[in-house]
């Protein structure tokens, strides 16, 4: 029996801005095993909520596959 994907082994990981929906969308294409979405450090405090929404309907609509 395979291994189960929570359990996998993770060697990359990718961490991204999330407000950049455009990097957000298409990080799948590098291949990297985990994809880590950045609110905190990488948004500036008054776009945190248009960050939120953009992310949210990115992810809703994304093909990440095995990532």
């Amino acid at each position: 029996m395979g291994k189960s994907t929570k359990n996998r082994l993770r060697r990359t990981m990718m961490f991204l801005n999330a407000h950049k929906a455009s990097l957000v969308k298409d990080a799948f294409v590098y291949g990297a095993d985990s994809i880590i979405l950045d609110l905190e450090d990488a948004v500036s405090e008054n776009q945190k909520d248009s960050a939120r929404f953009s992310l949210f309907h990115t992810l809703t609509e994304g093909q990440y596959g095995d990532t």
